[in-house]
């Protein structure tokens, strides 16, 4: 089968080219790797199969809106709850 082909019946079976289909998953899996991870972006971007930090960061950028580095610290970040002091609402 030719490349031509083979690029057309990927994109009538999954909807989207081999190319984005591949950058698809390499992005989901840095996402995992990026929370549940204290790999550092660089060992990230190799481990999913980017060769290059900028390259990585660039294709991150595109695919999620943000860098890896801050969707990190987003989803890291520790998440504040406001509750109401104890002598507030208790009958007062």
């Amino acid at each position: 089968m030719s490349k031509y082909h083979f690029a057309k019946s990927f994109r009538r079976a999954t909807g989207m080219a081999p190319h984005r289909y591949l950058m698809d998953i390499r992005v989901a899996k840095a996402r995992e790797l990026l929370v549940h991870s204290d790999l550092s972006i660089e060992e990230i971007a190799y481990r999913v199969g980017y060769m290059d930090r900028s390259h990585f960061r660039g294709q991150f950028l595109s695919t999620v809106g943000t860098t890896p580095g801050r969707y990190r610290r987003e989803l890291n970040s520790p998440k504040r709850i406001v509750l109401p002091a104890a002598s507030e609402g208790a009958g007062s």
